[in-house]
């Protein structure tokens, strides 16, 4: 299946097989993990074109040039003679398609709302007094209110503070918002501690954390990293 991106870990550059490689071969490597995301080493191909074929435009290799780079990528363990890259399945996620995740999502948000339907009593409503619109009125408030103090709470000892109030009202009207659409306290705080551990391993070290490499908090909400 086609995806517009894939994972690249930052241990490329310091990883032994790679630093053996010239600087060709390694932009060549990288090419060849994009045309797997692309799909275009999975395409079911016409018998008269051969998969190398493709792959010899991609990268802008002829000849024995072309054949002699597919034998140090070979040799190096990091694709198949089919061009396929070596652990390409360990180190992707079938959840890190959008299509996957949004599916997850709906289908999580439907049986909450199916759940939700049949815990409510259905009382007849008095066409006679605003009662019933003040309520709402007053639940929205409370869970703005709720929503507000988790955030704080969020803000400080869960994702570490680094641009400022502006950054943080934004961040704010993102997370009221997700919670007001359904999105869960439990989501939203066990997505931040992944978060992190990818990055560190330990969520201790949080505070140490150079800003080149934080998302601003806005974005990690935005980004719904919930959704698997």
């Amino acid at each position: 299946m086609s995806n517009p991106w894939f994972r690249f870990y930052s241990g490329f550059i310091h990883d032994e097989i790679i630093e053996t490689l010239s600087f060709e071969d390694q932009r060549h490597f990288i090419f060849v993990l994009c045309m797997k995301c692309a799909g275009t080493l999975d395409k079911k191909y016409p018998e008269n074109v051969p998969l190398d074929r493709i792959v010899r435009r991609r990268l802008g290799l002829d000849g024995e040039a072309f054949e002699a780079a597919k034998d140090r990528l070979i040799q190096s363990g990091l694709v198949g003679e089919d061009w396929q890259p070596v652990k390409w399945n360990e180190l992707q996620f079938v959840s890190d398609t959008s299509t996957e995740r949004v599916r997850k999502y709906r289908e999580r948000v439907k049986k909450r709302g199916a759940s939700h339907k049949g815990n409510v009593s259905v009382t007849p409503q008095d066409t006679d007094t605003d009662t019933d619109t003040d309520t709402e009125t007053e639940t929205e408030k409370k869970d703005i209110d709720v929503f507000s103090d988790e955030f704080e709470e969020w803000w400080r000892d869960q994702y570490p503070t680094r641009k400022g109030s502006h950054s943080k009202v934004k961040a704010k009207t993102s997370y009221i918002r997700f919670r007001k659409s359904g999105v869960t306290k439990e989501q939203i705080w066990e997505a931040t501690d992944r978060y992190f551990h990818e990055l560190l391993g330990d969520k201790e070290t949080k505070p140490r954390i150079g800003t080149e490499f934080v998302k601003h908090a806005t974005t990690f909400l935005n980004d719904q990293p919930w959704i698997e």
